[in-house]
């Protein structure tokens, strides 16, 4: 059984990603910031028979994502594949900038993958097993007016991913 870890697991995509695992047999450690919505992802999986476990972490914040990386090893052994999913998508116009809400999107949409990275691809390497997603979109490649920050945030984790893809193989 493998070990699937999928961050922004709380709602929406990252939800649905956690159950599909789940139905194919998947283990799935659920981690998001809200406690409430990640808690009840992992409860809709367990309701329907799969294994889960809900960990609220802001993978923002690079010490809490190398703390998770600690607990996930001792509590549920090594993570198989990692879906970073977490996202803030925050629709505003040129005019509408709020430096406090630009940093926040890069700190989840992007800095998140390089916090995740680090904690859980030693373990990886080390095992010559495991893979790494990420979520990216349409508006890395097609910008739309008010998604502009959005858009560049997934344009930096394509790029990642391909150097990081680059790296590993």
């Amino acid at each position: 059984m493998y070990s699937f870890q999928v961050t922004g697991s709380g709602r929406g995509l990252g939800r649905s990603i956690a159950q599909s695992l789940a139905k194919e047999g998947a283990k799935v450690i659920c981690v998001d910031i809200n406690e409430k919505n990640n808690h009840e992802t992992a409860q809709l999986i367990k309701d329907e028979g799969g294994l889960a476990a809900a960990y609220t972490v802001n993978v923002a914040k690079v010490e809490q994502v190398m703390e998770l990386a600690k607990t996930i090893e001792i509590e549920h052994g090594p993570v198989d594949i990692l879906v970073n999913n977490a996202a803030l998508v925050m629709g505003m116009t040129v005019a509408e900038w709020d430096p406090a809400e630009i940093i926040a999107s890069y700190n989840v949409n992007v800095l998140s993958l390089y916090w995740m990275v680090m904690a859980f691809l030693p373990s990886m390497r080390k095992r010559n097993d495991g893979h790494i997603v990420a979520i990216s979109s349409i508006s890395a490649l097609a910008p739309t007016i008010c998604l502009s920050i959005y858009g560049a945030t997934k344009a930096a984790v394509s790029s990642r991913s391909y150097n990081l893809n680059s790296y590993c193989t």
